[in-house]
């Protein structure tokens, strides 16, 4: 099965890689995006990568929140249950001794 998963990822990422080679191929002209105060000249291929790892990074920032505010409530649970199992134990034993 681990073989399976190795060679369908290597299948994956080869496929991708020549997807992105082709992409970068063909669509290499330039095109002038202007900023306003500046423009910058690149090709296509360039601005559309470009893109998307801004757009990668931004969604990462975006989820990184989310993800230390699930850990802080994880953790507080944990805690929590904790202290209820220790005051499980405490009670358990009392009531052994009487």
């Amino acid at each position: 099965m681990e073989l399976l998963k190795r060679i369908t990822l290597i299948i994956v990422v080869v496929c991708s890689l020549l997807a992105a080679i082709v992409f970068s191929l063909t669509n290499s002209e330039a095109v002038t995006v202007d900023w306003l105060i500046f423009e910058l000249s690149a090709p296509v291929s360039l601005w559309v990568v470009s893109s998307f790892v801004v757009g990668g990074i931004v969604g990462m920032l975006a989820c990184t929140g989310l993800y230390l505010r699930s850990k802080k409530n994880v953790y507080s649970a944990q805690r929590k249950l904790a202290k209820a199992e220790k005051e499980l134990t405490q009670l358990r034993a009392s009531l052994v001794k009487d």
